[in-house]
Formats: structure tokens, sequence, C-alpha cells
């Protein structure tokens, strides 16, 4: 897919919608080819790690962490360490992120049962709404590179 004249310089989204079955290199090399010359890249995504959530939160946690490394055809959602060198090999330069903590907040819509077991599952939406009490926290990245001039 190829940028038409007039559009933006830049490009961004959400890796998690666009791998699905598609090799993460793949998807990454799709996307830098949308930027012009000169033109930015930014993902944002989850950021797995140092997650705020006590022991309910922490089941929470692995169920979407499982269910999205399944939507991902088992490449992992640790994408941030992966799609770093990634731009570079793209040719991309000035590659930078940020880790940002931000509030959990919920509904009590729940997901399908993924590393969790039946009984957590049933038990989680009230007791994820009592637990989220203490002030849970997760995290996500923005990741971002530059297209060189030419």
């Amino acid at each position: 897919m190829r940028m038409q004249p007039g559009s933006p310089p830049g490009a961004g989204g959400r890796l998690r919608d666009a791998v699905g079955t598609n090799k993460l290199e793949d998807t990454v090399n799709d996307l830098v080819s949308l930027v012009k010359p000169g033109g930015w890249i930014q993902l944002v995504e989850m950021e797995w790690n140092g997650w705020n959530v006590g022991l309910e939160g922490r089941i929470f946690h692995n169920a979407i962490r499982g269910l999205f490394s399944i939507v991902s055809v088992g490449q992992g959602v640790d994408v941030r360490e992966k799609v770093t060198p990634m731009l570079k090999e793209a040719g991309l330069q000035n590659s930078d992120y940020k880790i940002i903590t931000t509030p959990f907040c919920m509904t009590t819509k729940m997901l399908p049962p993924i590393n969790v077991s039946r009984e957590q599952l049933d038990m989680m939406p009230q007791k994820l709404i009592e637990a989220k009490k203490d002030g849970w926290e997760f995290k996500i990245f923005s990741l971002w590179a530059q297209k060189p001039e030419n």
C-alpha cells in the first residue's frame, strides 16, 4: 500500500491490530513503507512488564497476555524489544521510546478463558472491581523513529 500525494508525512498505529497472521517483520516493513522521507512513524503498544495490579490483576494481566499471544500466532507480545531493531534495519533513524504508566480502568465485560481456570474467570469480575480500589496501574510504550530525507 503506497501513500497518495498530499497524504500525511507519517504513519502510526497499533501493531496488535496489524500483525494478526502476518509476520511482525513484514508488518513493520509495510508500515515503514507508508512513511514519506523525513516523516515519522509512531507505535503505541502494551508494555507487559512492571504492571502494578496486585494478585487479582496479575490473573487478569496473564489472561490478556495469553489472548494477545494467540492472536499474534505465537509471535509474542513483547514487541518493543523486537520492533526497535527492525526500525533501524529498515533504515529509520532518531528512534526512541517512552514507557508510560497509566491508571487501570475496566468494565465488567470479560475475556474468554485464556490461561485462566474457569473458576478464576467466573470470580474475576467482582474480584477485579474490589481489588482495583488499590490504584492499579498498567504500562504502555510509545516508540517513534524518523525516515531519512534521502
